[in-house]
């Protein structure tokens, strides 16, 4: 199961119909900013606090930086981009199904409806996995079955994208 070839797939799209984009970087920025107001808060009133405060605002105050820049350089530097659709970033799902849904989930997504795979019942141990990439009212679907045989993930049927 390669859930990068389906990215790939789906940006290969004509019109751009899918864009690459990169995850934000406002909640890691905001987790630095947290990391430097508690430093900052233990220089300026660093005599009114105890030994244990002091230590413990610069503790949390420096891991909370350090968290927020090492996030905020893989998502500005790294290479992995999220397929959206329209702006709205898709939703990934990975839905498993035991060996006796297999007739039905190929069907689903031979007619492309996405519904009723996701009402259906899980199972714990993914004999037949479908991987769902979808916006949030579903107007783009793009799923794929995958079946468990012989220790890796086999494609049993051809990507389906619905575009409503």
């Amino acid at each position: 199961m390669d859930k990068n070839r389906i990215c790939e797939a789906l940006f290969a799209l004509p019109d751009n119909l899918i864009e690459k984009r990169r995850r934000p970087l406002l909640p890691a920025l905001l987790l630095g900013s947290i990391g430097l107001i508690c430093v900052v808060l233990n220089i300026v009133y660093g005599d009114r606090l105890s030994i244990d405060g002091r230590s413990a605002l610069v503790v949390s105050g420096g891991l909370l930086f350090a968290m927020g820049v090492l996030i905020a350089s893989v998502r500005l530097l790294g290479g992995r981009r999220d397929p959206c659709f329209r702006g709205e970033r898709l939703i990934c799902n990975e839905l498993c199904f035991g060996s006796e849904s297999r007739s039905d989930v190929v069907d689903y997504i031979s007619r492309g409806e996405v519904e009723p795979l996701l009402d259906m019942n899980h199972s714990e141990i993914p004999v037949v996995s479908v991987v769902v990439y979808r916006s949030r009212k579903n107007d783009f679907v793009a799923m794929q079955a995958f079946e468990y045989v012989e220790l890796e993930y086999r494609p049993i049927t051809d990507l389906k994208i619905v575009h409503k």
